[in-house]
């Protein structure tokens, strides 16, 4: 049996090879998890519109942040337990926001959308009644692996109020 030495310049292709070989994987790796993470976003973020806390909490890390103009919640079941609470005063069917754009920069996902939705609020030592609003929202999510890790709602807190003001007073009269 004869063995044969290759040559050095296919010896370096064959590893340039290998290389490339190796690198690929990581690199789909890499692509693996971004598509994981943005499923993932996309999932919550469609949970999070119709408002199905089960379909949300299959995404939520147990050390999330949740937190909006009126609200911060610590760790998987306070979102959970305090979301529920919020949710439950939403008296809207259905979805009730519009995505007007998303954007991507990293784990982090923005979301542009529109809301309206109907909601019961006490105001004062007066009872319980339902209110529209009409808002713009800005949702930011990080993910991590596949879990929201942090949820972040932004919106127009001055339209808000003003908008309870306008239908507080048109019921006065």
């Amino acid at each position: 049996m004869k063995i044969e030495m290759i040559s050095p310049k296919i010896a370096a292709s064959l590893l340039a090879a290998i290389m490339v070989l190796i690198a690929g994987q990581g690199a789909f790796a890499e692509q693996n998890q971004y598509t994981i993470d943005a499923e993932a976003a996309q999932a919550y973020a469609d949970a999070y519109s119709a408002r199905d806390i089960t379909a949300m909490s299959a995404f939520l890390s147990e050390k999330a942040v949740f937190e909006d103009p009126a609200s911060y919640f610590e760790g998987k079941g306070a979102i959970i337990d305090g979301l529920s609470e919020v949710f439950s005063r939403v008296t809207t069917t259905g979805p009730d926001t519009r995505e007007l754009n998303k954007y991507r920069s990293g784990s982090h996902f923005v979301y542009i959308a529109w809301i309206d939705f109907n909601m019961m609020i006490a105001v004062g030592e007066q009872p319980e009644r339902e209110f529209n609003f009409k808002l713009d929202l800005m949702m930011t999510l990080k993910v991590e692996h596949g879990k929201i890790v942090e949820h972040r709602d932004y919106l127009d807190t001055e339209a808000f109020i003003a908008q309870l003001q306008t239908q507080m007073a048109a019921n006065k009269h």
